[in-house]
C-alpha cells in the first residue's frame, strides 16, 4: 500500500547526465562557491552536480550501509541508475521536525540521491543541480 509516508523513487533526469555510466566519487565540496559533487566514469571523464548557492542539507553514506534503500530502487525497477528523486522523503521530514528547514510558499524542498560505485550522496535543497561535463 503506497500512502503520503512511503518514499517514492524515480530517475531524475536532467540533461547531460548519464544515468548509466559506473561513476566513482572522487569529491563532496561546500563551500562559498556552492555545493557540488564530482563523479569519475570508466573512462577518465568527470561530471560535475553543482549547486550555486548552498544547500539546505546533505549526507554521505557507504552504499553497502544502505542495502534497504538499494533493495526499495530495486524493487521499483531503477537499481543502476545514478541520480534519484525521493518524493515523500523521510528525511526530508525529519529535517521539519528538527527545524532545520521552513516551509515557504510555493516552494517545495526536493531529495535528490547521487549514487557512485561507493557511496550514496543525498541532498536536499529547493533547486536541481547544474551539471558539467569536463
Amino acid at each position: 500500500m503506497i500512502d503520503e509516508t512511503t518514499e517514492l523513487y524515480r530517475v531524475c533526469d536532467l540533461p547531460a547526465f548519464d544515468q548509466d555510466a559506473h561513476y566513482n566519487c572522487e569529491e563532496v565540496h561546500d563551500g562559498q562557491s556552492g555545493f557540488h559533487i564530482s563523479l569519475r566514469n570508466r573512462s577518465g571523464k568527470t561530471t560535475t552536480l553543482l549547486w550555486r548557492d548552498n544547500v539546505l542539507s546533505y549526507r554521505k553514506t557507504e552504499e553497502s550501509d544502505r542495502i534497504k534503500l538499494m533493495d526499495q530502487m530495486d524493487n521499483v525497477g531503477i537499481l543502476g541508475k545514478k541520480l534519484i528523486f525521493i518524493e515523500n522523503s523521510h528525511y526530508i521530514s525529519w529535517l521539519k521536525e528538527q527545524n532545520y528547514i521552513a516551509d515557504y510558499s510555493g516552494t517545495q524542498l526536493r531529495h535528490f540521491a547521487v549514487l557512485s560505485s561507493n557511496d550514496i550522496i543525498e541532498v536536499i535543497d529547493y533547486d536541481e543541480p547544474e551539471i558539467i561535463n569536463q
